[in-house]
């Protein structure tokens, strides 16, 4: 079962959106966003940030208002990945987001400007996005629009998956040898050995598929171009 939805590509000066502001001093720095995780479920909780400095990074970041913790979960071809708890009261361009239910499809940014790709379920939600932008004076390009069937099964990680793994992580459950089992992170979960490793295999499987996968297929895309 498929949906028609909108899709636009935007730009938007580093410095009109939180995170821009925080890095805007740091030339040469490339960031992304984790694309996997739905905003209303905890806003942009996964970063991946390149830099000569990362640890600067991640001490400006860790510096900001808004955000309670800053932690590297990971790094990986010359990429960081860090783990952002934000205040709860997010504002800005972020607020505008959740607020109008855009999905975020993918966001890279650098020290001078920031490229979102967003979809909408409605065209109202998209109209409702682009007011709030022009209320909050934020300047943006609009790059491209273009309606979108999609599948109205959502391929990305669910709150309950999104919670499995992260639990997992949290309790040595990745780690060799563990320090914890599929047994003791049900118990912490209340729910049944069964649930808790369905929503692992599932949880992971679309983390290598958004993340791993899909960035191998743009990689080769990019360069047969």
């Amino acid at each position: 079962m498929t949906d028609t939805n909108i899709v636009v590509d935007i730009t938007i000066p580093a410095e009109s959106f939180e995170l821009g502001r925080v890095f805007s001093e740091f030339q040469g720095l490339s960031v992304r966003l984790e694309r996997v995780v739905p905003l209303r479920s905890e806003p942009l909780p996964l970063v991946w940030l390149s830099h000569d400095d990362p640890s600067a990074v991640q001490a400006a970041l860790q510096e900001h208002s808004q955000t309670e913790l800053v932690r590297t979960i990971s790094t990986a071809n010359d990429e960081e990945l860090f783990e952002v708890h934000w205040q709860t009261e997010i504002g800005g361009l972020i607020r505008i987001m959740i607020d109008t239910d855009a999905r975020l499809l993918k966001a890279e940014g650098t020290a001078e400007e920031w490229r979102f790709r967003l979809r909408f379920a409605t065209h109202e939600d998209l109209t409702a996005f682009n007011q709030a932008v022009t209320d909050h004076g934020i300047p943006l390009l609009l790059r491209q629009l273009h309606s979108s069937a999609e599948s109205t099964d959502d391929p990305s990680l669910s709150t309950k998956q999104r919670e499995a793994i992260t639990e997992a992580y949290r309790q040595g459950y990745f780690n060799v040898p563990r320090d914890s089992s599929v047994t003791d992170l049900a118990d912490a979960m209340d729910i049944s050995d069964s649930a808790l490793s369905q929503r692992l295999r599932r949880g992971l499987s679309v983390l290598v598929r958004e993340t791993l996968i899909s960035n191998t297929t743009s990689d080769s895309a990019a360069s047969e171009e």
